[in-house]
């Protein structure tokens, strides 16, 4: 087949992929230190859903594309060769076969948890460490080099109850999980957490848009009191909306720990939740200064005519957090991930903190929101 094979085109973001997926995004040295190169492995074609995947793929590489040009123009830019996986274990192996692994500092992939565990292998082989981005689900015996951008499941259910257990010292949890498979792999983790601390587990539901309308019943029925918690994991838009409901019929005063992106959600009323216990465990939130965003947003749209979506902003903030990792160290290396404890600053989310034996991301954010907006309550 050789090495040039495929090539793609989308409105003005237009790039040649060489050597079983090359493009390059060029930036100049800094103090004489070479550039870093990134081995960026991406859904572009093939597989289940390939459109939606090959949409998301370019969202998170057009915040790629925009953070390494503001990168390179502080002289402190990155190489990124990007790859096709194709969603086919056969794709990894072909590219794993090439010689155009060669000389990679890092490799960036592959947004699809079913490879995962299979490009962290070749990684492993190849000696590189690997990024995992925008999957809560790891390999269960990852490499040394491997670690998640994202906070893990495991991270946020221990954040969560760090947060509540002061709030919360009571014997009682409930928990109502969403519909999706990673609601449910986080409430079990949530749950595990809550038994090996000694919490009784009075309510632990699965419910969706068909079931919501129960949730005052769910929540009556579970005897929560002001010294007990709910954990949330859950993005059904009609969740949202029911739970606000029931916690007012039933006149709780439990607090409420929520994991999912009803901050982000579309037409959000923040008001609604002024005042209530509702906390938000959410590493996707993004939260810089209001100046800081308006620039990159402004920048994001002049580029591609559109704002930036979260898949954006995770692009971006990785480029952005590798850039300044590769150029504040002198190793001539990225010594961050699960070798070492370190913590890292992020433009966008607030930081990364990696520590040794854990691969995830262990930093979780916990919003609430007060009268005068979102403030951020854990980590303090």
């Amino acid at each position: 087949m050789g090495c040039r094979f495929f090539l793609v085109f989308v409105a003005s973001l237009l790039f040649r992929i060489d050597c079983l997926g090359f493009g390059t995004i060029s930036g100049d040295s800094i103090n004489n230190k070479r550039k870093p190169q990134l081995g960026l492995i991406l859904p572009l074609s093939g597989g289940k859903d390939a459109k939606a995947r090959t949409e998301n793929a370019l969202e998170f590489y057009k915040g790629v594309i925009l953070a390494n040009e503001i990168c390179t123009a502080q002289d402190s830019g990155i190489e990124v060769h990007l790859f096709d996986h194709k969603n086919q274990i056969s794709a990894l192996n072909e590219i794993s076969r090439s010689a155009c692994l060669e000389g990679l500092d890092l490799l960036v992939g592959p947004m699809r948890a079913a490879l995962i565990s299979p490009l962290d292998s070749i990684a492993a082989i190849k000696k590189i460490p690997l990024v995992n981005v925008l999957s809560t689900q790891n390999p269960v015996k990852p490499s040394p080099g491997y670690f998640s951008q994202q906070a893990g499941n495991q991270a946020i259910a221990e954040n969560s109850f760090a947060l509540m257990s002061p709030l919360a010292p009571g014997l009682k949890v409930g928990i109502i999980y969403g519909p999706e498979k990673n609601d449910s792999l986080l409430a079990d983790a949530y749950r595990k957490v809550c038994l090996k601390n000694g919490k009784l587990l009075v309510l632990f539901r699965k419910v969706g848009k068909n079931s919501a309308a129960n949730l005052s019943k769910y929540l009556a029925e579970a005897g929560l009191d002001s010294s007990s918690h709910l954990f949330v994991p859950n993005n059904e838009a009609l969740v949202r909306l029911q739970l606000l409901s029931a916690y007012g019929v039933i006149q709780a005063k439990f607090p409420v720990i929520i994991s999912g992106k009803w901050l982000e959600a579309p037409a959000a009323e923040y008001d609604e939740y002024a005042g209530l216990p509702f906390y938000f465990a959410d590493p996707d939130l993004p939260m810089p200064s209001v100046d800081e965003r308006k620039i990159w947003e402004s920048a994001y749209i002049a580029r591609w005519g559109s704002p930036p979506t979260w898949l954006s902003w995770k692009g971006f903030d990785l480029v952005r957090m590798l850039s300044l990792e590769w150029y504040s160290s002198d190793t001539g290396k990225f010594s961050f991930g699960s070798a070492q404890s370190k913590q890292c600053r992020s433009s966008i989310f607030g930081k990364y903190r990696f520590e040794i034996g854990l691969p995830e991301n262990q930093y979780v954010p916990v919003y609430k929101v007060e009268k005068t907006g979102i403030t951020q309550v854990w980590p303090q």
